[in-house]
């Protein structure tokens, strides 16, 4: 049987395909795939917090700056999921009794946080950028007292809360993330 035989013979014409496929088809919004993996995300967590509106491909970076070892806690990630706000954006689930929100508004400032109990979200928590950071973020200024100095803390102070902007104590130099 020749390749054009066995296409042709195995092709399915419109006719014989099921009414009730051809009848409801599938139009998920990406809010409710987001939706839907957030439900399965407090499932699987029983117990814990989920965050949306990661930046995309920021998941595993958020986890070094919250201090969460994998290797010792329940985390699960969905990475470059589709969303309608952000274009795409990482979900993260980590079954910890805490977890520090001024460090989460820090690096993904339009993060929403969902506390999960029971495997539901029973809450949500609004992060907030703390005035000050220190030893979180190192200055990139090559001039900075910091850069000769390595006993001096690293301290960020809050310039601009509608921007989410940082300076350095000490030189000022914008914070880079």
């Amino acid at each position: 049987m020749s390749m054009s035989e066995l296409n042709t013979s195995a092709a399915i014409t419109p006719a014989a395909a099921s009414p009730v496929v051809a009848a409801t088809p599938v139009t998920t919004g990406a809010d409710e795939v987001n939706d839907l993996i957030l439900t399965r995300l407090a499932a699987v967590l029983g117990r814990g917090y989920v965050i949306e509106h990661v930046p995309a491909g920021g998941s595993l970076s958020l986890l070094n700056y919250l201090k969460i070892d994998p290797s010792e806690e329940t985390v699960v990630i969905a990475t470059n999921v589709a969303s309608r706000a952000a274009g795409h954006e990482d979900l993260l689930g980590v079954r910890v009794d805490e977890i520090d929100t001024d460090m989460l508004a820090l690096f993904a400032p339009h993060a929403i946080i969902a506390r999960v109990e029971e495997g539901k979200p029973v809450r949500t928590v609004d992060p907030v950028l703390p005035a000050r950071v220190v030893n979180t973020i190192r200055c990139v200024n090559p001039r900075c007292v910091t850069q000769t100095e390595p006993y001096l803390d690293q301290v960020f102070v809050l310039a601009d809360k509608n921007l989410g902007e940082y300076r350095c104590e000490y030189c000022s130099a914008a914070a880079q993330f």
